[in-house]
């Protein structure tokens, strides 16, 4: 009922947030979401952070993903996504030829989920900003972030 009222009155949607929604309560809550979700496809700007979508929630997304080519800002933080999520991601990334920030802290990275992630990111020319926060790698509360133009 959301996403149709949502449909209704905002047609031309170009920012969504649904950070805190507990969307991996039940595998078909979590693909309820991800089917609706492909219907606005024009979004520029989409936060999913704490939602627990886990590897499962991956999945979902990475079919989704490749649908939103207008996509700039995408924030995946806190959803315990860890190195097999990241890894069922990574091919969903190369269609997102717009994005100019990812956010994925808080996911449980390890020091080669996090290689994969960045050598996966590095052929998407748009891409100026990875923010990565309290990974296994650099657990620290400080903010790292990687700046892939000059």
């Amino acid at each position: 009922a959301f996403f149709d009222l949502l449909e209704l009155t905002c047609p031309r949607l170009i920012s969504l947030d649904c950070d805190d929604n507990r969307l991996s309560e039940t595998s078909a809550k979590l693909e309820a979401f991800t089917q609706r979700l492909v219907r606005f496809n024009g979004l520029k700007h989409l936060r999913l952070c704490n939602n627990g979508l886990g590897q499962e929630g991956a999945r979902g997304l990475a079919q989704v993903l490749p649908h939103f080519s207008r996509l700039l800002t995408l924030d995946l933080s806190r959803n315990s996504l860890g190195d097999h999520g990241v890894c069922t991601l990574v091919p969903s990334f190369a269609s997102l030829t717009t994005l100019t920030t990812l956010k994925i802290s808080h996911n449980g990275l390890s020091d080669d989920g996090l290689c994969d992630l960045v050598d996966a990111l590095v052929p998407l020319s748009s891409l100026e900003l990875l923010v990565i926060v309290g990974t296994l790698c650099f657990p620290s509360p400080r903010q790292f972030s990687i700046c892939f133009k000059p």
